[in-house]
């Protein structure tokens, strides 16, 4: 009885309620319950993007999202065009080395999850953090041991911006962390968030359409450790929501290599398409 009332009342959720696509806006059926993730049976080395943002998504839209695939750079991560061999590390990272050690994205920054990336900035949804965030915590546990990052610090944004949007989307998209890990009933918590180690400390220009060289110029002397103490020896994950030259996290990465920290390592969301590199 209980089954065919949960039936019924997802039915007339559907009818009354119909899902609505965030990224082309048609209403739409979901076949599992609304923004339900099944975070407790989910086998998250092979989480899919369907999996998580379908109850967001239309099928159409789900269909125009690029997973990040091998064979890429062993250390920035970005993919190669040729879609043959195995991981190596790039040219661009071999003449000038980054200040990271290794750095890694879900998903191509195109097609839906771009969009969906804009609606949790831009557009003020920030409960898109948590399906997003579910993406990024697979990304997290297929590369690395949770219990050998010792912290896991996100990418601060300006007050002024901070005061403007209303949140960090780089701290939200790693807050629950803590909760899925206890409820999966891994062997470890992911306690070791920090959000207030890194400070931005000046405000600056939006680096929508700069090039390289005036991006690392843009970022240059914009951070500063607040918390040397916490870094000390330590492995750092940066978390950020796109990688596209790399500045930002470059900049940020060799402060904390400066102040102390063992080693640096980067996970974004996405990477973009036009830093596809050649062989």
């Amino acid at each position: 009885m209980r089954f065919f009332l949960k039936k019924f009342y997802k039915i007339f959720l559907d009818a009354v309620f119909p899902s609505r696509c965030i990224v082309c806006g048609i209403f739409f059926t979901c076949d599992n319950e609304r923004h339900s993730f099944g975070i407790e049976k989910t086998d998250l080395i092979t989480l899919s993007f369907k999996n998580v943002m379908e109850g967001f998504l239309c099928s159409s839209c789900m269909q125009n999202y690029v997973e990040v695939k091998s064979p890429k750079c062993s250390v920035c991560g970005f993919m190669f065009r040729s879609r043959e061999g195995k991981d190596h590390i790039c040219g661009t990272c071999i003449k000038k080395p980054a200040k990271f050690e290794k750095a890694r994205a879900y998903g191509l920054y195109d097609g839906a999850l771009r969009k969906t990336i804009h609606c949790l900035k831009y557009y003020q949804k920030p409960y898109l953090a948590e399906p997003l965030g579910l993406l990024l915590f697979s990304e997290f546990i297929r590369n690395w041991d949770p219990k050998k990052v010792h912290v896991i610090i996100p990418v601060p944004l300006h007050n002024g911006r901070m005061k403007k949007r209303g949140f960090n989307q780089s701290f939200q998209l790693v807050r629950k962390w803590p909760e899925w890990s206890n409820k999966m009933g891994f062997d470890y918590i992911i306690d070791n968030i920090d959000p207030d180690i890194l400070r931005r400390k000046k405000r600056t220009k939006s680096q929508v359409g700069m090039g390289k060289e005036e991006r690392v110029k843009n970022m240059r002397g914009v951070f500063e450790v607040a918390y040397p103490l916490k870094i000390e020896g330590k492995k750092v994950l940066l978390i950020d929501d796109v990688l596209t030259t790399g500045a930002t996290v470059n900049e940020c990465a060799g402060l904390l290599a400066k102040k102390g920290a063992q080693s640096v390592d980067v996970l974004t969301l996405a990477h973009t398409e036009r830093h596809l590199i050649g062989r």
